[in-house]
């Protein structure tokens, strides 16, 4: 049996299966991922092509609202055939609209808190909840409120940062500015706070497992040993556009 350590002994990270377009994927086979996170782009990728934006996200938006994030996962020994043809099968379809992705591994956005009131906090992923098509699967994310020099002066998991305030993740509307509305039962689009117009200056951070749209650039197979293949999946993270400036 193995040990109660490294990713063993966290309650969330790998975990989970990695989700595709309504299938998991993948098999009992070693699990690799990396990504990284480049400059803001100039524009943002859709089924059609490439469109520039003329600035900036909305102030109201999260950070990975324009972030488009290159990940290569790496699948060894080798997918199942079923997932093969998933794979292949998107790269052509997904020009008439991205499909979506879930890995064991989890996301990090962020929002400005200003001085004016604000309750709805859009995210540029989705927090997974235990309905739809995906398996029944959903973890509670944590939220931290840093303050301008990065400290966490507030966090659902209190006892990780001295000194922090406690916030509460709770399913119906929050009673203060010490709750945060999640509801596992359903995909959360947008965290819903009290008014945290107290912290302006400071960030709302979300750490969360859920899905984001992604465009696949890229399959590649290595054969080596007989019988054995290792697949590497190219995919960026491709984030919905969506009127940022409606939350209030």
């Amino acid at each position: 049996m193995a040990e109660n350590t490294g990713l063993f002994s966290w309650e969330d990270i790998g975990k989970t299966p990695i989700w595709l377009a309504g299938q998991t994927i993948g098999t009992g086979g070693d699990v690799s991922l990396s990504d990284s996170i480049p400059e803001a782009p100039t524009g943002n990728v859709t089924p059609s092509g490439h469109v520039h934006q003329s600035g900036g996200a909305s102030p109201k938006a999260s950070s990975g609202a324009n972030q488009l994030i290159p990940r290569v996962l790496t699948f060894d020994p080798f997918l199942a055939k079923v997932t093969f043809q998933l794979v292949n099968e998107l790269i052509h379809v997904q020009r008439q609209g991205l499909p979506s992705l879930m890995t064991p591994f989890q996301r990090t956005e962020s929002w400005a808190i200003r001085a004016d009131a604000r309750a709805t906090w859009s995210l540029a992923g989705v927090i997974a909840g235990t309905g739809g098509v995906r398996p029944g699967f959903h973890v509670e994310p944590k939220v931290n409120i840093r303050d301008a020099s990065g400290i966490v002066t507030a966090s659902t998991v209190p006892a990780e940062h001295t000194g922090a305030l406690t916030l509460t993740i709770v399913s119906g509307a929050p009673a203060g500015s010490d709750e945060i509305q999640v509801d596992p039962a359903i995909d959360t689009t947008a965290l819903v706070t009290g008014d945290l117009s107290a912290e302006a200056g400071s960030s709302l951070v979300l750490i969360y497992f859920g899905f984001v749209p992604i465009q696949i650039v890229g399959l590649s197979n290595e054969y080596g040993d007989p019988n054995v293949v290792v697949s590497e999946l190219e995919v960026i993270e491709s984030p919905s556009s969506r009127d940022y400036e409606l939350d209030v």
